[in-house]
């Protein structure tokens, strides 16, 4: 917030998005407790009760996820135990197994034994880590590509109404500022991470036509 106030102005009335967030996909309303208990217990205002419960939970996860992680199952098991899966030969561990959600997830924990003395709440938590994780990796290459492109020039004549995925109020306000590299294109007011990386194939786009 304070970025946003110093760098891109105050025009309109100040709004909070996720969608300016470089991880955006990890600020979720189920992880809250996990992100943020630690820093209230550093800073003193999470209590001993709170902050034992917090810990014991998550050990509880620590070690439930390590465990489903380690538990490698081909497709030749998964089907043994009568799951219909693609039979690419590709081993996944049963964390993985949580995040797909054409895999009934009920006969899964009735078919391994890693699942039985984990309980509801972390399994709900696991499930949800492991059906937004192959998105946050990918969000976390995105951002460190932006951070390192900050220097990449814009062509001067790129036309910001041809690129798919801005939208009006960013195509309009490109047009007006003409940045000249990612850096500045960043500071533009309501900018997104997800705008910027739109904006970057497209100059890379521009690139190899010029050459």
């Amino acid at each position: 917030m304070i970025d946003d106030l110093t760098t891109r102005g105050v025009t309109e009335p100040y709004r909070m998005f996720t969608s300016r967030a470089e991880f955006r996909l990890t600020l979720r309303a189920d992880n809250a407790d996990q992100r943020l208990t630690v820093l209230g217990i550093q800073i003193g205002c999470v209590g001993d009760a709170r902050g034992q419960a917090f810990h014991a939970r998550q050990n509880a996860y620590l070690a439930a996820r390590a465990r489903l992680s380690e538990r490698k199952v081909t497709p030749t098991e998964l089907k043994s135990k009568g799951f219909q899966v693609r039979q690419d030969g590709q081993k996944r561990s049963l964390f993985e197994l949580l995040g797909l959600s054409d895999l009934d997830q009920s006969a899964l924990f009735d078919a391994f034994e890693e699942f039985a003395d984990i309980h509801p709440t972390t399994v709900q938590q696991l499930r949800n880590d492991a059906l937004y994780i192959q998105y946050t990796e990918r969000q976390s290459k995105d951002a460190a590509a932006l951070r390192d492109s900050a220097s990449v020039a814009l062509a001067a004549d790129l036309n910001y109404a041809e690129i798919g995925g801005l939208s009006g109020e960013l195509v309009r306000k490109l047009d007006d500022n003409r940045p000249k590299t990612m850096a500045e294109a960043a500071k533009i007011e309501g900018m997104t991470p997800a705008a910027l990386t739109i904006l970057l194939a497209a100059s890379k786009i521009s690139e190899r036509k010029r050459a």
